[in-house]
C-alpha cells in the first residue's frame, strides 16, 4: 500500500475483513526478497461458530477447490492471493503449494 493511502486502505482491509468475527487481526513480520516487513494479518478466530477446525490437507484442498461465496470462489481469492505474493516478492511455500494442489483438484491452470 502506497504509504500516503495506508490510513484509507487499511479502514477499508478493516472493514471487510473483521465483518462477522471469523477473524483476529495479528501483526506479524513478512519475509520479502527486500528483507522482513511488519505486516497486519487476519486469522481464524477458533472460537468462531464457523471454524471447521483442523481438516485434513485433501479436505482443505477440496473446500479451497469447489467452495464460494457472495463475493467469488475460494480458488480465485486464493490464487489473487498468491499472485499478489509474488508480486510483493513475499516468500510463501505453504501458500504455494495450496495453490498448486488446488489447481490440480480444480483442472483451472494458471
Amino acid at each position: 500500500i502506497d504509504g500516503s493511502n495506508v490510513e484509507a486502505e487499511l479502514d477499508l482491509l478493516w472493514m471487510r475483513e473483521m465483518i462477522g468475527g471469523h477473524y483476529v487481526p495479528l501483526w506479524t513480520d513478512a519475509y520479502t526478497t527486500a528483507g522482513v516487513v511488519p505486516c497486519i494479518t487476519f486469522v481464524i478466530n477458533h472460537t468462531h461458530r464457523q471454524y471447521a477446525g483442523r481438516l485434513e490437507k485433501t479436505q482443505i484442498v477440496r473446500r479451497l477447490a469447489t467452495a464460494e461465496g457472495r463475493m467469488g470462489t475460494n480458488r480465485s481469492y486464493l490464487f489473487n492471493t498468491a499472485q499478489q505474493l509474488d508480486a510483493l516478492g513475499v516468500l510463501d511455500g505453504p501458500m504455494h503449494e495450496l495453490e498448486q494442489l488446488v489447481r490440480e483438484v480444480s483442472g483451472e491452470t494458471e
